[in-house]
């Protein structure tokens, strides 16, 4: 599976969260994950290098609501951004 689509489905599910906290943040993450047959690191570990530039963070739901829904989603779309562009 692509990752690419991965992180376009779970912009998607993070963009119509009604409540940006952490538990509902790691469960997008987990079931965006699942449905597409990956483990959650291969979708998590890349997150927060696309977000804050690190590759060490707290537990993913917290990082994702520490740094905010549209600062999220703009890190998401650069994210999206870069892997399209084929540098992997």
């Amino acid at each position: 599976q692509d990752v690419a689509l991965a992180f376009q489905a779970l912009r998607g599910r993070l963009e119509r969260l009604p409540d940006w906290n952490p538990a509902a943040i790691h469960d997008a993450v987990v079931e965006t994950a699942q449905a597409h047959g990956f483990e959650l690191g291969k979708l998590a570990q890349p997150l927060p290098v696309a977000l804050t530039g690190r590759a060490v963070s707290p537990p993913i739901g917290v990082t994702l609501h520490l740094v905010g829904c549209d600062r999220s989603l703009r890190g998401l779309d650069a994210g999206l951004e870069y892997l399209r562009s084929g540098s992997r």
